[in-house]
């Protein structure tokens, strides 16, 4: 179920995300045409005006030209006269300049006869030149030079035959708002690009923590019920085993007299009735309330008699236990019940992963930031990687008589405490175990 929910969520959150890149693109594209078309009005629209003008002075360069010779150059007095008239058109109309060519492309107004060619800041549009030439007017595709915009019209003067051509350029200021509004457009689009992007990340980071509350809500839904169920279940085997048990003891003392090969038998009923009380146990405390601390007791005090009550087993087994506390970490009040129990979990773990002739190190120790450290490190065979991912999850056990409840127990119990638990283990040479528990906290959480 927890799975359905992770892949409902994922599945919200790559649509989310599908409909923002979505509606992003479809404002960039929307954005591109408004651009592309605007540009392409305002293209046909300088170009019209370029001819109106070209048309409007035509006739004026006509008759002024009329009266001198077809081939011959023009006369100072002409020239002058229409070089003044052609700056004044270029001056009202704000254009950037105003030439009269030949139809060889030579420019008739020029005053030094060596200068055959007429020296333009664009290159001549040859389609433009050839239109003009054979009596109709036409403009050059736009031109950009840098972040500026320029174009040219060319307006035939004289009809059949015709012998000049007027070569009408635009100032790029036509185009300089439109290049604004062009930068703009850039910038709105990085800052939805920017969003979009922003965005995302905040639906993915929802999104996890979304699905890990609702597992956390489902695993902590079904713990509390089977916790309920194993407190009624415990309760009601507890009794016969108790019974069990001290008429195993009875039955030893009356019959361990006699001379028999089954005599050791006796022992195993007391001993497996151990061993089921002791799963009952780790059950309980499914049902145990996480509020339930114990009194304020000093860290050594607490390690000192874990080790202590452990130490005849540790013995048995040939395992060597050793216990360091600092200083500085010695003295610390921590929660007695919680602290115990999340040690005597994790020293048994210990336990069973180390051979014989092996060592389990406790040691406490105070950070740098005053938080407290507790690590727990045996010599055992260790964990692989995908092992030590799930080495916290309930009921994950690696030995064939386990529950898989104690070192779930450990993490609830280091959570209700506002700390954090981390392993470290590798394969042929140990685990260790690091508890971090805040540095000011009271006897509900770890010290005083």
């Amino acid at each position: 179920m927890a799975a359905m929910f992770g892949d409902n969520r994922k599945l919200v959150s790559i649509l989310i995300i599908a409909l923002l890149v979505l509606l992003v693109g479809g404002f960039n594209i929307a954005l591109y045409l408004l651009y592309s078309r605007s540009l392409e009005t305002l293209d046909r629209s300088l170009g019209d005006r370029l001819l109106s003008v070209g048309r409007a002075i035509a006739p004026e360069i006509e008759s002024v030209l009329q009266y001198e010779p077809p081939q011959g150059p023009v006369s100072l007095t002409t020239l002058v006269r229409l070089q003044d008239y052609l700056l004044r058109i270029r001056d009202s109309d704000a254009l950037s300049g105003i030439y009269l060519l030949d139809i060889e492309y030579r420019d008739m107004l020029a005053l030094d006869d060596s200068i055959s060619n007429v020296q333009l800041f664009l290159p001549l549009h040859a389609e433009g030149l050839s239109r003009a030439a054979l009596g109709r007017a036409g403009v050059s595709e736009l031109y950009r030079v840098g972040t500026r915009s320029f174009k040219s019209a060319y307006q035939p003067v004289g009809d059949d035959p015709v012998y000049g051509i007027l070569l009408i350029e635009s100032n790029f200021e036509f185009f300089t708002d439109f290049e604004d509004f062009k930068q703009h457009i850039l910038i709105v689009n990085s800052a939805a690009v920017a969003l979009l992007f922003l965005v995302g990340i905040v639906v993915v980071i929802l999104n996890r923590r979304l699905i890990k509350a609702e597992k956390l809500l489902i695993s902590q839904a079904a713990l509390s019920q089977m916790g309920q169920m194993a407190a009624v279940i415990a309760h009601e085997v507890r009794n016969p085993l108790a019974i069990i048990k001290a008429t195993a003891e009875r039955l030893k003392k009356k019959y361990s007299s006699i001379e028999s090969n089954d005599a050791q038998l006796f022992d195993f009923i007391p001993e497996e009735v151990d061993r089921l009380n002791r799963i009952t146990t780790h059950y309980l405390q499914f049902a145990a309330p996480e509020d339930a601390g114990g009194k304020p007791e000093g860290l050594r005090t607490v390690i000192e008699s874990v080790a202590e009550g452990m130490f005849k087993e540790f013995e048995h087994r040939g395992v060597k236990l050793h216990t360091v506390c600092e200083p500085a970490s010695s003295e610390i009040q921590v929660d007695s019940q919680r602290v115990r129990q999340i040690l005597v979990n994790l020293l048994k773990n210990a336990l069973d992963a180390t051979p014989a002739n092996g060592v389990v190190e406790v040691k406490a120790a105070k950070s740098r930031t005053g938080s407290l450290l507790i690590t727990i490190s045996d010599t055992g065979a260790g964990l692989d990687k995908k092992m030590a991912k799930h080495i916290f999850d309930p009921f994950f056990t690696t030995k064939s008589h386990g529950t898989g409840l104690g070192l779930f127990v450990v993490r609830r119990l280091v959570d209700n405490m506002k700390g954090d638990i981390r392993v470290n283990s590798q394969l042929g040479v140990g685990t260790t175990f690091t508890i971090t528990l805040p540095g000011q906290v009271d006897g509900k959480n770890s010290r005083s």
